[in-house]
C-alpha cells in the first residue's frame, strides 16, 4: 500500500494528519443524510485508503455539531424508481459498509449529534463508536415502515447482543449517548 489521493468530492471531505484520515460527510443542510452520491463518493474514498501504506486509523464523522447522520435522505430514496433499483441501490450500499467494515485498519465512528436509521448503520460498519455527551441514537426504521437493508440486522447483535439489537430495530427506540453506551453499542462517550 502507498499514500494516495482521493477524488474530486462534492458530498465528503477527506483531510489528513499524520498516519490518520478523517472522513467527514459534509451535507449539514439535510444533517448529513445519505444519498446515492454519497455513497457512491464514500466508495471512491475507501477504495484510496485501502491502498494507502501509510495509513493507520480513518475517523468518520459528521459536519456540523446537530448530526453525525440522520438517516438515509428520504427525498433522494423516493426518486429510486421501482423495487429492482431499490434493490440494487441497497446492495450498493450494503457493499460499501462491507467495505468499510473490511479496512485493515481501525475505523472509528465520530458521532457528534444525532444518529438515525441509515446513520446506526453506517455507524456499526465502524469498528468503534465514540459520542459527544449531547448524541443521540435511534433506530427509527421500524417507525416509518422501512427495513434496515444496509446490514443493521446482522451487525447489531454481534455488537449489542441478540436480545438488545431485537428490542432496538422492533421498538424504534431513541437512546441518548450514556444509554447508547451501557448498551454497548457506543464504546466511549
Amino acid at each position: 500500500r502507498r499514500a494516495v489521493s482521493v477524488p474530486r468530492l462534492e458530498t465528503l471531505r477527506v483531510e489528513r494528519a499524520g498516519a490518520v484520515a478523517t472522513v467527514t460527510i459534509a451535507r449539514p443542510e439535510v444533517k448529513n443524510a445519505l444519498d446515492p452520491a454519497t455513497i457512491r463518493e464514500l466508495d471512491g474514498v475507501l477504495a484510496a485508503l485501502e491502498e494507502d501504506e501509510a495509513l493507520l486509523a480513518v475517523v468518520l464523522t459528521g459536519a456540523g455539531d446537530d448530526a453525525f447522520v440522520s438517516g438515509g435522505d428520504l427525498k433522494a430514496l423516493q426518486q429510486v424508481a421501482g423495487a429492482e433499483a431499490g434493490r440494487r441501490m441497497a446492495r450498493a450500499t450494503q457493499r460499501v459498509f462491507a467495505r468499510l467494515e473490511a479496512l485493515e485498519v481501525p475505523v472509528i465512528a465520530a458521532i457528534n449529534g444525532a444518529v438515525y436509521g441509515g446513520g446506526t448503520e453506517l455507524a456499526a460498519a465502524c469498528d468503534l463508536r465514540v459520542a459527544t455527551e449531547t448524541a443521540s441514537v435511534g433506530f427509527k426504521q421500524v417507525q416509518m415502515g422501512i427495513m434496515p437493508a444496509w446490514g443493521l440486522s446482522y451487525r447489531l447483535p454481534r455488537i449489542v447482543g441478540r436480545s438488545t439489537a431485537l428490542e432496538l430495530l422492533l421498538t424504534g427506540r431513541t437512546l441518548t449517548a450514556r444509554e447508547a453506551k451501557d448498551v454497548g453499542f457506543v464504546d466511549r462517550v
